[in-house]
């Protein structure tokens, strides 16, 4: 089902035409006479899966000859019995061996390591080694486990295949979070990794064709860009209004249908970036039949 732009809208909305680290556990290693390392959470990105890849740099002083480490679910760690020098052991015996590359600045090494495939919540455990002492720093890593909902077809608004140059449709599965089922996504819709993502909220409505349910799509980055001016950014048109009220109209929301055309949504976006607007228009997903 598509529904056709008003010419009263066009109206209203005339005028509107190294990556960076973040340190997690532990301290700097300096010039600690034991072995020491540091944990600095970084941004995962494709081929791997932010949303259960871990990516970190664990930087070591020069006193450290190895670097272990192993995920476990936070609540299997918790309950384990082991002292902290125990599951330092138990993480040398049971986890995977870092590679260490030389920093010429600090004296020390580092490593950059990406940790696959957690779900849920989980505790990253790291070990600096010299000989027979050891030293344990942590972090933790809530994995998400989004599940299909179901397959269909896309359609982009004529604004949308004319800045994000992607086509007129493509194929994507309607995908569900597990730990919140207000939280959807549309797999790879963009690129491989990259998802539009939208929430669904407790306000209702109904037309002619079905009832259905109001979804919000806050501001999102695209891995696509507009010439000099960066990444372009799209959302719905209340958070690009500011109002509310809009994000709730059946003129200007986003909605999902819930009943006889189940899973059928209709998207009021604007595209923009930093500099800017770039336009709107209303995009369709229709599931599989």
């Amino acid at each position: 089902m598509k529904r056709y732009i008003d010419g009263l809208l066009a109206l209203l909305f005339l005028s509107v035409a190294f990556t960076a680290c973040t340190q997690d556990e532990g301290s700097m290693p300096g010039k600690d006479a034991n072995p020491n390392l540091v944990i600095f959470t970084q941004k995962t990105i494709a081929p791997n899966n932010p949303d259960n890849d871990g990516t970190y740099r664990v930087a070591v002083n020069n006193k450290t000859t190895e670097v272990y480490y192993l995920a476990e679910k936070t609540t299997t760690v918790k309950s384990n019995g082991m002292s902290e020098a125990s599951y330092a052991d138990y993480v040398v015996s049971k986890g995977k061996k870092a590679i260490l590359a030389a920093d010429s600045l600090s004296g020390g090494s580092y490593s950059d390591i990406v940790v696959p495939e957690m779900v849920g919540d989980n505790t990253v455990s790291f070990v600096a080694v010299n000989g027979g002492q050891k030293t344990l720093r942590q972090t933790t890593f809530f994995g998400l486990l989004w599940k299909d909902v179901v397959a269909g077809t896309y359609t982009f608004s004529a604004t949308a295949q004319k800045w994000l140059k992607l086509g007129t449709t493509v194929s994507t599965t309607l995908q569900q979070l597990d730990s919140d089922p207000t939280q959807y996504r549309l797999k790879n819709l963009y690129a491989p990794g990259s998802h539009l993502k939208f929430t669904l909220t407790k306000n209702t409505g109904s037309d002619s064709y079905d009832s259905y349910d109001y979804v919000r799509v806050p501001g999102q980055e695209l891995p696509l860009t507009y010439g000099t001016n960066g990444a372009i950014s799209i959302r719905d048109i209340g958070y690009w209004q500011g109002d509310d009220s809009m994000a709730f109209s059946p003129d200007y929301g986003c909605y999902m249908y819930n009943n006889a055309h189940k899973y059928e949504i209709t998207f009021a976006f604007q595209l923009y970036v930093a500099a800017g607007n770039l336009g709107y228009g209303w995009d369709y997903f229709e599931p599989a039949q």
